[in-house]
């Protein structure tokens, strides 16, 4: 038998944050923890959620998927997650429902590997070791010059030694957003990379492609690393006509759910670099199939956020190129104050650290999850 307890969780933003699409004044997560009575292992597991949700989230966990759990506990996690997912067909299959159905899968590798006292990395294949990372950031804040900013942020990252950064484009007007960009350049080093990620702000490729023109000409000789989500997640073939006509790369991914969802862009070769995402596409277990499905297609993946957990599948993926990183004082991906200090991801050199921990090897400030905590349940 095991006890089984969801928790969501609010970390409020220092300051309101923005995107191209909305503000953000809090990060919602969910977590899951599995424990084996008969051991006293536990297992944990955890999304992200949105800017609001996560008391959702643990009604959903409660009423869906958790009468089901202890009676099929003994099971392997791909059966499990099998029959979890057909509990979604009524209530839809995909958005929070399928976060959830995520964070529950991260539970189970976790409890998994555990038990057999070994690194999530090891029992995938992999080891431990450093993965290339890139620092992301680039928000949009009232009351603050947007050059000002982004210069700053670049200093930043660049004495944090990344050699690979991340910003936002879409929040500002064309000009604007395009000095932004040409503002980056001119504090990162020459052999520096620069992506850009417009969280879907575009309405159809027409649209994009006269971004991409303008952020072209902003970044000169020097070039783009990626255009990241310049469309919605369904507009494949829009994805696609921007990847024929431009020398920057395309990348998108992170809100696919599924092996379903991801097909036609790995069918048609539609993007770059695919960022799906484990905490959004169903878990360890769906992450790895559309991984080395990709792989078969010869594409690259560079997951979405969570560099705690993504850490652990680059190691054991030869096409899962580079991960997602944010420094903690940025105050933007801000998870990690959930965790001991010593049970954060380091990084060093462009680079984060898988250790050789047991599981995930996170670690959780119960006073931390107490003070923002939303809802419970347990069973």
């Amino acid at each position: 038998m095991i006890s089984i307890a969801a928790v969501g969780i609010e970390v409020p933003l220092a300051r309101v944050t923005g995107i191209s699409t909305r503000l953000i004044r809090g990060r919602h997560f969910l977590l899951i923890r599995l424990r084996d009575n008969s051991t006293g292992i536990e297992g944990f597991g955890y999304t992200y959620v949105g800017s609001h949700g996560s008391r959702t989230a643990v009604t959903i966990f409660q009423e869906v998927f958790a009468p089901l759990l202890n009676e099929m506990i003994s099971e392997s996690i791909t059966e499990i997650w099998e029959k979890l997912y057909a509990e979604t067909l009524l209530i839809g299959r995909g958005g929070l429902a399928l976060r959830v159905l995520s964070a529950i899968d991260i539970a189970l590798w976790d409890l998994r590997t555990r038990e057999m006292n070994v690194s999530l990395a090891a029992a995938l294949g992999g080891r431990a070791k450093g993965v290339p990372a890139y620092a992301s950031g680039g928000y949009f804040y009232s009351g603050v010059d947007p050059i000002d900013s982004i210069k700053t942020e670049m200093k930043r990252n660049v004495e944090s030694g990344f050699t690979k950064h991340k910003i936002k484009v879409g929040g500002h007007d064309l000009v604007q957003d395009a000095k932004r960009v040409a503002a980056a350049f001119e504090v990162l080093p020459m052999n520096h990379e620069l992506a850009l990620d417009a969280n879907n702000a575009y309405v159809n490729s027409y649209v994009a492609a006269k971004a991409l023109e303008k952020f072209e000409l902003a970044a000169g000789t020097r070039g783009l690393w990626w255009f990241e989500e310049p469309l919605g997640p369904s507009d494949v073939e829009g994805h696609s006509f921007l990847k024929s006509r431009f020398a920057t790369p395309i990348a998108s991914g992170e809100i696919l759910q599924t092996r379903h969802e991801v097909r036609p862009y790995i069918d048609t070769r539609a993007v770059d670099f695919l960022q799906i995402d484990a905490g959004v596409i169903g878990g360890i277990t769906e992450f790895f199939k559309v991984a080395q499905a990709a792989s078969v297609a010869q594409m690259a993946i560079a997951p979405h956020w969570h560099a705690n957990l993504h850490g652990h599948l680059a190691t054991a993926l030869e096409n899962c190129v580079i991960v997602e990183h944010f420094l903690l004082e940025k105050d933007i991906y801000n998870f990690e104050i959930l965790l001991t200090p010593s049970s954060r991801m380091q990084f060093s050199n462009g680079e984060v650290l898988v250790e050789n921990n047991i599981g995930l090897g996170l670690t959780f400030d119960e006073e931390k999850i107490t003070r923002f905590k939303v809802a419970d349940f347990q069973w």
